[in-house]
């Protein structure tokens, strides 16, 4: 190992925490040679001193990152080592909705474990870097806009809402830039992974429809990504199915921007105008579990029991679906499945970026629970 390194300088004006910065400048040695393959890391007294003092929980948070990433290996009882280099290390883009989410950080895991395997069974090693579009449309087209622009092998988009940025997407497609969506875009076949947002909206509006709920109410956003239109399109297929009409009064058009922005105000409003139909609603069907369980919570303050007097079934089944009070029946979005299937098929894009775009669509199941009685 080289004795000299660069000093570790803090940044307290970075919006990066101190672990990420601990990483970044553990990569940064590593990639210019500082620590050579074979080399240990210092003990760990010897370390957070060369760390300014760091605490050594928050360097190992950034030494584990880089073990996930293939740079770094333990051997338990005798430390931390600096792995062999397995060729040109690979630098792939991964464009975000919003990093806080419970989808995001599964879907950012799954990619993650992904290319740390690939790593271990000898392909080249893989480094996501994140880009966080924070539920913003512009935010995500001024990303993608970046990607040629940066050192980047490839990049997996997922997308926020298809829009204005369908453009920047063609032109990466243009330009043989290995690219992968987690989503779809209509007419033009991109290399994309997505769940059967279709079949679980339809099977889930027919589950309802044959516990004899005959009036159906959609809460949430018909379009923006097409995921949530095609969540949309199965509904009112079931409907039809079904031989009951779609009736426009019953639509509850919500958008949530960000899953920890309340939607209380808005949700209430939509909520006294379906309750005030009639008949009113005896079923909602919502594009997501955040919906879900705020119309749960929402119908409580006023009295109405869930699945008593309205049923109530979500979409993705997040964590908190299985323990509301009523639990939450809703689709299983297979989350690290898709992270698997996206960053699998980028890494075949980036040895063959001229290969036959290729869409993958991944089942969905319906988790049957009290709130669709």
């Amino acid at each position: 190992m080289k004795k000299s390194l660069p000093p570790f300088v803090r940044d307290s004006a970075s919006s990066l925490p101190l672990h990420r910065q601990v990483e970044q400048w553990l990569r940064l040695q590593i990639e210019a040679g500082g620590f050579m393959p074979g080399d240990a890391l210092p003990p760990r007294k010897e370390f957070c001193k060369m760390l300014g003092g760091i605490n050594h929980l928050t360097i190992r948070q950034g030494v584990n990152a880089l073990i996930r990433d293939g740079l770094l290996f333990s051997i338990p009882g005798r430390g931390i080592f600096v792995a062999e280099r397995k060729g040109k290390p690979l630098s792939v883009g991964v464009v975000l909705p919003s990093i806080d989410d419970e989808f995001t950080h599964a879907l950012v895991a799954s990619i993650q474990d992904v290319f740390a395997k690939l790593s271990e069974e000898g392909e080249s090693l893989i480094r996501p870097v994140l880009f966080d579009s924070r539920r913003d449309a512009q935010q995500e087209i001024d990303s993608i806009s970046h990607l040629m622009d940066l050192p980047l092998d490839g990049a997996i988009v997922f997308p926020v809402d298809h829009g204005d940025m369908l453009e920047k997407l063609v032109q990466l497609k243009v330009d043989n830039f290995p690219l992968v969506l987690v989503g779809w875009v209509p007419g033009i076949k991109f290399n994309s992974v997505t769940s059967d947002d279709y079949a679980g909206a339809f099977e889930a509006t027919s589950y309802l429809l044959r516990q004899g709920r005959q009036r159906l109410a959609w809460i949430g956003n018909r379009k923006s990504v097409y995921s949530v239109a095609s969540r949309f399109e199965g509904f009112r297929d079931a409907l039809s199915d079904h031989g009951v009409l779609y009736d426009r009064k019953l639509l509850g058009e919500l958008v949530q921007v960000s899953p920890t922005m309340p939607i209380e105000d808005s949700l209430s409003d939509i909520l006294d105008h379906l309750l005030a139909q009639d008949p009113r609603p005896d079923a909602f069907v919502c594009v997501n579990d955040y919906f879900a369980l705020a119309c749960i919570k929402e119908l409580a303050k006023r009295n109405i029991r869930v699945p008593e007097d309205i049923s109530i079934v979500g979409y993705d089944d997040i964590k908190a679906a299985a323990n509301g009070k009523p639990s939450l029946t809703t689709v299983r979005n297979p989350m690290r499945e898709l992270g698997e299937a996206a960053a699998e098929l980028l890494v075949e894009c980036i040895h063959d970026s001229t290969r036959d775009p290729e869409e993958i669509v991944l089942p969905v199941n319906l988790i049957v629970r009290d709130s669709a009685g």
